[in-house]
């Protein structure tokens, strides 16, 4: 189950729609953006963030620095190798 973290902290499960992985449409529609940037976590998992970002949505999201390790902006999708294709 992949987790959409939110600039407001709340945290929501998410699943792909065909059950198995996301398409880039679920993401930014998920995130709310139009191009995205993968960012790979120490766990192994992936974050998906919006790459314009620092542009479009300049609002820390904290949760999401914390688990990265840097400055992240932005709703964020958390998830496992296999469910991004």
């Amino acid at each position: 189950m992949a987790q959409l973290i939110k600039t407001d902290e709340t945290i929501t499960e998410i699943e792909p729609k065909n059950g198995t992985d996301f398409n880039l449409q679920e993401l930014y529609e998920a995130i709310g953006c139009d191009t995205v940037e993968v960012v790979y976590l120490r766990d192994g998992r992936l974050m998906i963030v919006d790459e314009e970002g620092l542009y479009d949505s300049p609002v820390m999201n904290f949760t999401a620095s914390e688990m990265a390790g840097t400055q992240i902006v932005g709703n964020v999708v958390v998830c496992n190798n296999d469910q991004l294709r």
